[in-house]
C-alpha cells in the first residue's frame, strides 16, 4: 500500500475519532461523571444504580472536568444485594445502589395498613420496584351475616332483623390475601320484612272503649264496651208522675250511653241528665205550639200560649170602664187570665155613651116575613158619639125585602151599612127593614160578631158595641121541604103533612083501612095494607124516619133534621159554632165578612142532582178557582120537584100492595055473600049434618 493511501486512511480515522468525541461530549448517557484516570485507563464502574461496562472510549474533549471520560456501551441495574447472585458480569456479581435488579427483588410488603403486591422492577430507567396497592384500612366497617331473627314490631306484627358484624382490617404480608380482619362487634338491623302474629293473640289496643282485645290480620281490636246501663227512655205524655197534671205535656229526651276515650287507656260511659219538662198544651194542634221533641204536642189545657187567651171586648161595667188586653196570660196552671185595667167612674161609662139593641117583630114565622129593628140610644150629655155607623150582616138564608134610604146593602158581602153621623144624648135612632127567612127551625138572625155600632166616643176613642143575638123560629116558608108529620104547612102551599103531594111517597102517609060488614055476620076483620115497622132490617119503610130509626133511615155522612135525613153536618147555626152558618144544604159555611177583600172570581161547577130521597135532592158544587169564598155558591140541596102525574091513591092502588088489597076485598065480599046464603039455609031447619039429597023424582015434582 502506498503512503498516500495510508495517509488518507489515517486522516479519515482521525476525523472520525475527533468528531465522535465531539458528538458525545455533552451526552450524559455516554459520558460518565466519573472521570477516567489521567493515564486514560477506563474501568467498569457504577453510576448510581447502574453498572457500566462494555467497550470504553476515552476522549479529552468531554465537557466535564476538562478531562477524558469513558464511553460505555452497556449498563445494567445492580442492587447492593450480592447474595442473589445477580447481575453477573465478567464472571462476577456486580452491586450498585439500585432499588432492584430483577423482579424477584420486588416482594409483597406492608406499609402500615397498605399492602404492596404484584411488584415488578423497572430495568430500563429507574431500577426501582412498582406495585399494585390496596389500603386495608378502607375496608373497615359493618358486614351482613347469614343470621336472622324475628322480633315484635307491634302487638300484632313482627319484623325481621339481620345480624351484622364489625370488621377491622389490617395488611397481611404473608398471605396471598392482601388484607385480613378481626370481628370487633355485632349488631341487628331491621329488614323490610313484616309478618302478622297469629289471629287470636292477646293484645291491648290502648283504648278504654274496647274489651277482650285480640289480633286479627295484624290489627289489634276488641269488642265495644257496653254502656247501655246508662240508657234512659223518652218520656212524652200528658199524665206522667210526679206532677200528675193532665194539662201539661211531660217530656224528657231519651238517652243512649256511649263510651268516651280519655286517653292513656282510660275512659268513661256517658251519663244523661234526667230532666223532665212540664209544658202547657191545649188540644189545638193547628197553632203549631208547643213544639216539643220536634213534634206539636197536645193535652187538655185551656191554653198553651198567650195568643190562646182572647180577652173580652173592653167596655163599661156599671160606671166603671174595663179595659181588657187583646190577649190575656196563660198562667202556670194552663188557664187564661184576662185581667182588665179598671177605670172607676169613667166618663165613658157615666157621662155619655151609646146603647144599642136589635129586635125582631115576630119571632115565630109561618109563611110570612118579619121586621128587624136596630135601635141606637144616646145616654149622657152632649154629643155621645161621632161618625156613628151601623153595620149588620145577613146570613145566607135571610132575604132582604126593603131598606130605608139611610142604609145601603152589598149583595156580595150581605152587609147592611147605615151612617147616622153624630148622635146626641137623648137621641134614639131607629132603623127598620123587612126580611124573609128560608131555613126551618130555630135560627139566628145575627150570626156575625161584626154586627153592631161603631163610633168615636166623647173621649175621642174608637168604640164598638155589638148587637145582641136575635133568634127566630121558622115553621114554614115558600119552597121549604114539607115535614110530613108535624101538623104544619112547611112549604106554604096550603097543604100540611100527608095532604101535600110531596108527602105521597112518604111512608108515614101510607094509610090502613078496613072493609065493613054487609050484613048479619057483623063487621069483617080489619085488613091493614102496611106492615109493622122493624127497625134494624136495613130498610127505611112503614113510617120509619131518621128520628125513629137512624139505623135504617140515616146513612153515613147524613144528619137528621126534623125527621128528614140530609147529606150534611148541621141542622141549625148552633151546630156550626162561631163564625159559621148552616146553609139550606145543611152544611156549615164560613161567614163572609165585609172587610174580606179578594181579586178571585168564583167559578162554581156543580154535579147533577141526585135521586129524590125523603123529599130532597142533593148535589156537589166545586169552585174551580179555589177562591175560598162562598159569595156566589149555588145551593147544594133542594126539595124534590113534584110531578103532576097520578095521585097517591092511584099510585097505591096500582102498586102490588094495592092490587093485593083489591083482590082481598073482592074475596071478602064473596065470602060475606056466601055466608049470608048459608045462614038462610039454616033458618029453614035443614041441618048440615043430617042433610041428604032428595030423590030425583021429587025434584021433578017440585019443579
Amino acid at each position: 500500500m502506498d503512503t498516500s493511501a495510508i495517509k488518507i486512511m489515517l486522516i479519515t480515522l482521525i476525523f472520525i475519532s475527533v468528531f465522535s468525541v465531539v458528538g458525545y461530549a455533552c451526552d450524559t448517557v455516554f459520558c460518565s461523571s466519573l472521570a477516567c484516570t489521567k493515564n486514560y485507563n477506563c474501568h467498569d464502574t457504577c453510576d448510581r444504580g447502574f453498572w457500566l461496562y462494555g467497550n470504553k472510549t476515552c476522549s479529552s474533549t468531554c465537557y466535564f472536568s476538562n478531562s477524558s471520560h469513558c464511553k460505555f456501551e452497556k449498563k445494567v441495574c445492580a442492587d447492593s444485594d450480592t447474595t442473589d447472585n445477580f447481575p453477573i458480569i465478567g464472571g462476577c456479581v456486580k452491586s450498585c445502589t439500585a432499588g432492584c435488579d430483577q423482579n424477584s427483588d420486588c416482594k409483597d410488603k406492608c406499609v402500615d395498613d397498605v399492602k404492596y403486591y404484584s411488584g415488578s422492577c423497572n430495568l430500563t430507567s429507574t431500577c426501582s420496584c412498582s406495585y399494585q396497592i390496596e389500603d386495608c384500612g378502607l375496608k373497615d366497617g359493618w358486614y351482613n351475616t347469614t343470621n336472622v331473627q324475628w322480633i315484635d314490631d307491634s302487638q300484632c306484627t313482627q319484623k325481621e332483623q339481620a345480624q351484622q358484624e364489625y370488621r377491622e382490617y389490617a395488611c397481611n404480608s404473608t398471605s396471598s390475601s392482601n388484607c385480613y380482619y378481626n370481628v370487633e362487634n355485632h349488631r341487628w338491623i331491621d329488614s323490610d320484612k313484616i309478618r302478622n302474629k297469629e289471629d287470636g293473640t292477646s293484645c291491648d289496643d290502648d283504648l278504654f272503649c274496647t274489651i277482650n282485645d285480640r289480633c286479627t290480620s295484624g290489627v289489634c281490636s276488641g269488642s265495644t264496651r257496653n254502656c247501655s246501663s246508662n240508657n234512659s227512655q223518652e218520656i212524652a205524655t200528658c199524665d206522667n208522675d210526679p206532677d200528675n197534671n193532665p194539662f201539661t205535656f211531660d217530656y224528657s229526651t231519651d238517652f243512649t250511653g256511649s263510651c268516651v276515650e280519655d286517653g292513656n287507656n282510660l275512659g268513661h260511659c256517658t251519663t244523661g241528665y234526667f230532666t223532665i219538662t212540664h209544658t202547657c198544651a191545649d188540644f189545638d194542634s193547628t197553632d203549631n205550639f208547643p213544639v216539643i221533641g220536634g213534634l206539636v204536642r197536645t193535652c187538655t189545657a185551656q191554653c198553651d200560649q198567650n195568643e190562646d187567651c182572647s180577652c173580652p171586648v173592653s167596655g163599661c161595667v156599671n160606671n166603671d170602664f174595663y179595659n181588657y188586653p187583646t190577649f190575656g196570660t196563660c198562667n202556670e196552671s194552663c188557664n187564661c187570665n184576662c185581667t182588665p185595667s179598671i177605670s172607676y167612674n169613667d166618663s165613658r161609662c157615666v157621662e155619655s155613651f151609646i146603647t144599642v139593641n136589635k129586635t125582631v117583630q115576630t119571632t115565630e114565622l109561618n109563611c110570612q116575613g118579619t121586621t128587624i129593628t136596630l135601635v141606637v140610644n144616646g145616654i149622657g150629655t152632649g154629643i155621645v158619639g161621632r161618625n156613628v155607623t151601623i153595620t149588620d150582616f145577613l146570613p145566607s138564608y135571610v132575604n132582604l125585602d126593603n131598606l130605608t134610604s139611610e142604609c145601603s146593602y152589598d149583595n156580595n158581602t150581605r152587609e147592611i151599612m147605615c151612617n147616622l153621623n153624630d148622635v146626641n144624648a137623648g137621641d134614639t135612632r131607629t132603623i127598620n127593614f123587612n126580611v124573609s127567612l128560608s131555613q126551618l127551625g130555630n135560627v139566628l138572625v145575627d150570626l156575625y160578631p161584626e154586627s153592631g155600632v161603631s163610633f168615636v166616643n166623647s173621649n175621642g176613642n174608637d168604640t164598638f158595641v155589638s148587637f145582641p143575638e136575635t133568634h127566630v123560629n121558622v115553621l114554614g116558608f115558600s119552597g121549604a121541604t114539607e115535614i110530613c108529620d108535624d101538623g104544619i104547612d112547611n112549604n106554604c102551599n096550603g097543604l100540611a103533612d100527608c095532604n101535600d103531594t110531596s108527602c105521597s111517597s112518604n111512608s108515614h102517609c101510607t094509610q090502613s083501612f078496613s072493609v065493613p060488614s054487609s050484613g048479619g055476620g057483623g063487621a069483617l076483620p080489619i085488613i091493614s095494607t102496611s106492615t109493622p115497622a122493624v127497625c134494624g132490617n136495613e130498610k127505611c119503610e112503614n113510617g120509619e124516619t131518621c128520628s125513629s130509626c137512624s139505623k135504617d133511615c140515616l146513612k153515613q155522612g147524613q144528619i137528621c133534621c126534623d125527621k128528614i135525613a140530609y147529606d150534611g153536618n148541621c141542622c141549625t147555626d148552633y151546630d156550626c159554632g162561631g163564625g159559621y152558618e148552616c146553609t139550606l144544604g145543611k152544611t156549615c159555611r164560613k161567614l163572609v165578612l165585609s172587610n174580606a177583600t179578594s181579586n178571585c172570581t168564583e167559578d162554581w161547577i156543580c154535579a147533577d142532582w141526585s135521586e129524590c130521597v125523603n123529599g130532597n135532592q142533593t148535589r156537589t158544587c166545586v169552585d174551580s178557582n179555589s177562591c175560598n169564598t162562598n159569595l156566589s155558591k149555588p145551593e147544594e140541596s133542594r126539595q124534590c120537584e113534584v110531578s103532576t102525574g097520578p095521585t097517591g091513591l092511584f099510585i097505591f092502588l096500582t102498586s102490588p100492595l094495592g092490587l093485593l088489597s083489591i083482590i082481598s076485598t073482592i074475596i071478602l065480599i064473596l065470602l060475606v055473600l056466601f055466608r049470608k046464603r048459608i045462614g038462610t039455609f039454616f033458618k029453614k031447619g035443614t041441618s048440615v049434618v043430617n042433610y041428604q039429597q032428595p030423590p030425583v023424582k021429587n025434584q021433578t015434582e017440585n019443579l
